[in-house]
């Protein structure tokens, strides 16, 4: 693991497991197991129920998987996960060669008309037959036809699945012709639901997203007016899925059956029997599972019925074979039997993974540190806004950090492989917190530092602050010297190596946050700094003597003024960390008739943001563009129409119309300004016309902060929804929008000058 060498010698609490080295198929095996494991969670109808819990589906299976990785017990890993759903429909297969079905007509293409004794008639008939233009002349549909037979088979099967135009045909010309003969009675509609999610379901306590189904009609057929008496003979439908179950065909005939209008044979296993819609999804090793990812419910909230007869593969064709007398025992009644009621919950109990309840296990064990990996990536894989904005390929970053979790066995080594983790969507939101506050690692290995600050100014890192420290020498290190290597490596190659853990939004942010880590240790560990001064390279030695003091952003000079004031006659200043919502009134009231107002956010404000907005529009106007994913099934194979993001704006309407703010408005920014300070900054820049935003880069990252819990106490947080600008321009990773671009300077610094507020004062009083 890449790590700082200085960290890799702290060992902060026992091995729990033994490592080992996984091949690149072992390493897949386990990939393909959480990648499964996101799937049932989110979208397998049963996991909306609230009864299984997603914890029990993955933990035993994947630690069966760590100690054995072969192909032999991926497999049953995978059976052992499917079965913990109860559920016949989803289920693990072979990739094997499917054989055609055998037919009562020579021809798959031809339609036949068998007359059994006693008058029953067995219509063989294709739906792959059909054809537009002669549907309902076909021998044996023609409803005359029918009035001599006491009883009807009818035969829907294909030899194979077929997606022919007599498919399509079939779908809307089937249950116009059997309508003919019901004598005008309504049958029920089908309908079908699926698991949607409007954001991520925050497995903290930010509840702000939610679950629910997503329900729409499948099927529900008009009836025509009715040729002579109603049609009250039993009847046979016999399909499989070579009828294309992915069509109304299906639904229509258990629609019949729920009616009590007839009784149905499917040929296929169980698990083929269409209770929902199927999804294929392909793994390692030639397998693949046949998921269900909804329910076919029928009027008052039924499961659809199931067949009367179950079989396999029709083997005998004979018309006095074993299967036809099958079909005539089933006919032997002189009425079809109501389908028993199996009723659905319709509420939602979708719940999220509870990794916290392991909070108390700094390291736990191996399945558990891959189950806070599965739980991640999937977070992120349909969730995350900004998915198309990461460097990496995600698949890529699941099989990377596989090893790395199975290898994190202390809590040093298990903290920076979920701070690499997180890291990986160059989000400056994404970091790693505590349930349980400061841990062995942060206390011994992450939160001490010497008593100095450093800061990224000008492309170098340089000693802003120091204190005294009457243990050691201080006067050794001056400030403003520039840090070139510590502990004997260059300081670009400490880059690299931080960069695994703090890939943030953009490289601005990065250097700020290293600046602010690069010091670090533990507890009265030394650290040596090489620095430059005047030309001239030397090395000091410098212990690491106490708590972060210096912890932050340096020099934001915010601390110099009041929370508002007249920098001068006709300009009022707004620090906007520090301005309270109950004071937004009367401040803007004393700077009502100022030519200019500047607002500091170089700093996090304190959601006053829509207050002071409706006081300076003087129009109704859309400030900012919202987009929360809205994820369904369809997602599973990349289907972009069925996990749109919903649209939504923030809204800004004048306060008052006639004494809507007048001046220019002035936003200062720079590295510190983020989330709600670039969200503040967007509405600001859409709130009046005579907006100008002064300052440098800001952090590009925006969208409220989504929280995935990890075995062991530990958060993992995310931007939980996108935030663009109205006309739908990007500002995650890049910043908001800068009129004039200002850069402190080393020089400036010195000097003890605000560049960017100076440069907004030169601006208001010259107008460029």
């Amino acid at each position: 693991m890449r790590i700082l060498a200085s960290l890799l010698a702290i060992f902060c609490t026992l091995n729990v497991t033994a490592q080992r080295t996984y091949s690149e198929l072992e390493i897949k095996r386990l990939a393909d197991l959480g990648r499964l494991w996101g799937m049932l969670h989110y979208f397998h109808p049963k996991m909306a129920t609230g009864e299984i819990a997603t914890d029990s589906l993955i933990l035993s299976p994947t630690a069966s998987l760590i100690a054995d990785p072969s192909a032999e017990n991926f497999e049953r890993c995978v059976k052992d996960m499917l079965s913990r759903l109860n559920d016949p429909s989803t289920q693990l297969i072979k990739k094997l060669v499917p054989t055609s079905s055998l037919l009562f007509t020579s021809d798959p293409y031809k339609p036949a008309v068998h007359k059994l004794p006693n008058d029953i008639w067995y219509f063989a008939f294709p739906t792959a037959a059909a054809k537009w233009d002669n549907i309902i002349s076909q021998q044996g549909l023609i409803p005359s036809q029918w009035d001599s037979a006491k009883a009807i088979i009818l035969d829907l099967r294909n030899a194979k699945n077929i997606l022919e135009d007599g498919v399509w045909a079939f779908q809307y010309y089937l249950p116009a012709i059997i309508a003919n003969h019901l004598g005008g009675v309504s049958l029920p509609y089908v309908y079908e639901r699926s698991i949607y999610h409007q954001g991520f379901l925050s497995q903290s306590d930010r509840k702000f997203n939610l679950s629910g189904w997503k329900i729409f009609t499948q099927g529900g057929w008009p009836v025509l007016t009715p040729r002579g008496k109603p049609f009250q003979k039993p009847l046979l439908i016999i399909f499989n899925t070579g009828t294309n179950l992915d069509r109304p065909i299906a639904n229509f005939i258990q629609s019949l059956k729920a009616a009590g209008l007839c009784k149905i044979i499917f040929e296929g296993s169980e698990a083929e029997y269409p209770v929902g819609k199927m999804v294929t999804v392909d793994l390692t090793d030639s397998l693949f599972v046949n998921l269900r990812v909804s329910d076919f419910l029928i009027n008052d909230n039924q499961f659809v019925p199931v067949p009367d007869w179950h079989i396999d593969h029709v083997s005998d064709t004979s018309l006095s074979g074993t299967f036809v007398k099958r079909c005539v025992e089933l006919l032997s009644e002189n009425k079809n039997d109501l389908s028993a009621v199996t009723r659905a919950g319709l509420s939602m109990r979708f719940v999220p993974p509870m990794p916290g309840r392991y909070v108390h296990e700094p390291v736990p064990f191996a399945e558990k540190r891959l189950f806070a990996l599965y739980n991640w990536w999937n977070a992120i894989q349909y969730f995350y806004p900004y998915k198309k904005l990461i460097d990496r390929n995600w698949n890529s970053v699941l099989t990377e950090y596989i090893p790395e979790l199975l290898n994190a066995t202390d809590t040093l080594t298990y903290n920076f492989a979920l701070m690499g983790m997180v890291s990986e969507i160059n989000d400056s939101h994404a970091n790693v917190a505590s349930f349980n506050g400061p841990t062995p690692f942060i206390l011994q290995a992450y939160r001490y530092m010497p008593p100095l600050q450093a800061a990224f100014i000008e492309n170098k890192i340089l000693i802003i602050k120091k204190a005294a420290d009457s243990l050691q020498d201080m006067d050794q290190v001056h400030l403003w010297d520039e840090i070139i290597n510590i502990d004997g490596k260059e300081i670009n190659e400490v880059k690299e190596e931080w960069k695994h853990f703090f890939k943030r939004s953009n490289e601005n942010g990065f250097m700020t946050d290293m600046a602010n880590f690069l010091l670090r240790g533990k507890l009265n560990s030394t650290i040596r700094l090489g620095l430059l001064r005047n030309g001239r390279k030397f090395t000091v030695t410098i212990k690491r003597s106490g708590l972060n003091r210096f912890f932050g952003i340096p020099f934001h000079f915010q601390d110099e003024y009041e929370t508002c004031q007249f920098l001068e006659k006709e300009i009022g200043y707004i620090k906007m960390g520090s301005l309270k919502q109950n004071q937004v009134d009367s401040v803007l009231d004393a700077f009502e008739k100022t030519k200019a107002i500047i607002f500091d956010l170089r700093a996090y404000p304190q959601g006053t943001i829509d207050l002071i907005a409706s006081r300076i529009t003087c129009q109704e106007i859309k400030t900012v563009q919202y987009e929360k994913p809205f994820v369904t099934a369809g997602y599973i194979k990349g289907d972009d129409f069925d996990s749109a993001s919903l649209i939504s704006y923030n809204t800004i309407r004048p306060l008052y119309t006639a004494k809507c703010y007048k001046g220019k408005v002035v936003v200062l920014v720079n590295e510190a300004t983020m989330s709600s300070g670039e969200f503040s900054t967007m509405v600001l820049q859409a709130a009046s016309s005579n907006t100008t935003t002064i300052g440098s880069q800001t952090a590009g990252a925006d969208g409220a902060i989504t929280q995935v819990v990890f075995p062991g106490g530990y958060i993992g947080q995310f931007s939980g929804f996108g935030v663009k600008y109205p006309d739908g321009r990007q500002t995650q990773r890049i910043g908001v929008k800068i009129d004039i671009e200002v850069k402190p300077t080393i020089a400036g610094f010195k000097a003890g000058k605000d560049e960017v507020l100076l440069r907004a004062i030169e601006f208001i009083k010259k107008g460029k």
